[in-house]
C-alpha cells in the first residue's frame, strides 16, 4: 500500500528549475544536495549510511525531498553542479537503501526520479513519505542502530529513550493521518484552525433551579471547535463559544452557537475558543465527512462536556 505524503513530492524537471530560479530555501521538507553521497573525512560512517541517514530523518519526521545536483548557499538554492550525472546512481542508492534502512521496508517506499531538464542539466530526485510504523533506525558499524530525526533543516539523532517514546505504531499513525487532514480541510480563521466535529458527546452541565441537565451542543460551521494544535500525542481543540437560556414555563436549557462577543443575556455561557487537549489514546477514528468536508470528524471515547468554567472530559461512569 502506497503511503500518504504531507508535503508537495517532486516529480518533474519544471519544478527543479523553479527551485533554483526563485533560490528556494531548505525546509523541513526539502534539502539540496551539490553532490551524490561520498565519504565525509569528517564522518566514520559509509557514504550508504549516509544517504540512509538523510532518508531515514524524513521518514521520522514528516517526510521530504532531497534534490541532487543542486548547490546551495546559505541554506537557499544557488545553482546547478554542471557535472552531476546520474547514471547508475539510482540503482546505487536503492542498494544502500536496502542495506542500511531498518525497517528494510522503507526503501520500496521511496522514490528516486532520474531528471533531466530542457538544457541537459541532470539532477537525481528523492521523495521520501513520512513512515507511519514505528521509528526508522539506520546500522551503525557496530551492529547498533541510529535514529535521525529532520528538525527544520537540520538533522539530529534520537536517544534510545527518545525513539522508544516515537516507536508507539497508533500514536505515529493517527499523527500523520490528522496531519493529513489539517492540510486538506479548510482554516477557520475565527476559530484559528480547521472545524473539528466531535461525533460523540458534548454536553454542557448546568443547574436549572435545583436541577443538574446535561444538553448537548448544536453545530456551527459544521462543527463545535477547531483543532488548533496538533502534538506527538495528542491535539488541542478551541471551542465555540455558546449560551443557554430557559424556556418558558420548563427547567430546561435551549444551547445555540453565539459569537465571540454578545448577544445576551444567558444563563449559561462558556468561553469563545476555550481549549481542551484530546489525548489520541482517547481518539478512537478522524475523518473528513463526505456531508460535511469542511470539518474533521472525530470520534472521542468518552464525553466532552462544559463544567462550569472550562471544558473537560469524561471517560468512566459516574
Amino acid at each position: 500500500m502506497a503511503l500518504a505524503y504531507l508535503h508537495s513530492p517532486i516529480r518533474d524537471a519544471e519544478t527543479t528549475i523553479q527551485l533554483v530560479a526563485n533560490q528556494e530555501i531548505e525546509s523541513m521538507h526539502l534539502d539540496f544536495k551539490e553532490f551524490f553521497w561520498t565519504k565525509n573525512p569528517n564522518s566514520n560512517r559509509e557514504p550508504g549510511q549516509e544517504a540512509a541517514k538523510d532518508i531515514a530523518a524524513f521518514a521520522n519526521s514528516e517526510g521530504g525531498t532531497i534534490v541532487v545536483g543542486v548547490s546551495d548557499t546559505n541554506d537557499r538554492a544557488s545553482g546547478w553542479n554542471q557535472r552531476f550525472k546520474h547514471e547508475g546512481k539510482r540503482e546505487q542508492l536503492e542498494m544502500w537503501l536496502r542495506n542500511y534502512l531498518t525497517p528494510s521496508g522503507l526503501a520500496n517506499h521511496v522514490e528516486i526520479i532520474e531528471i533531466t531538464t530542457a538544457g541537459g542539466q541532470e539532477t537525481l530526485v528523492i521523495n521520501v513519505p513520512p513512515w507511519p510504523y514505528g521509528v526508522v533506525g539506520i546500522q551503525g558499524k557496530d551492529g547498533g542502530c541510529l535514529f535521525p530525526f529532520r528538525m527544520g533543516r537540520d538533522t539530529r539523532f534520537l536517544s534510545i529513550d527518545e525513539a522508544m517514546e516515537r516507536n508507539h505504531v497508533a500514536n505515529r499513525f493517527l499523527f500523520l493521518k490528522i496531519k493529513k487532514l489539517m492540510g486538506d480541510v479548510p482554516f477557520n480563521a475565527e476559530l484559528g484552525g480547521p472545524i473539528v466535529r466531535v461525533v460523540s458527546p458534548l454536553v454542557i452541565k448546568a443547574e436549572v433551579g435545583i436541577i443538574a441537565v446535561e444538553e448537548p451542543v448544536p453545530l456551527y460551521n459544521g462543527g463545535q471547535g477547531a483543532l488548533v494544535s496538533l502534538e506527538e500525542d495528542s491535539i488541542r481543540l478551541a471551542m465555540v463559544r455558546y449560551g443557554g437560556k430557559y424556556y418558558a414555563g420548563e427547567r430546561k436549557l435551549s444551547f445555540e452557537s453565539l459569537p465571540p462577543e454578545g448577544p445576551g443575556p444567558f444563563h449559561v455561557v462558556t468561553k469563545h475558543g476555550s481549549q481542551l487537549s484530546v489525548p489520541f489514546a482517547l481518539i478512537s477514528a478522524a475523518w473528513r465527512g463526505a456531508e460535511e468536508p469542511r470539518a474533521i470528524h472525530l470520534v472521542i471515547r468518552g464525553t466532552v462536556y462544559w463544567e462550569q468554567t472550562h471544558w473537560a472530559l469524561r471517560t468512566g461512569e459516574g
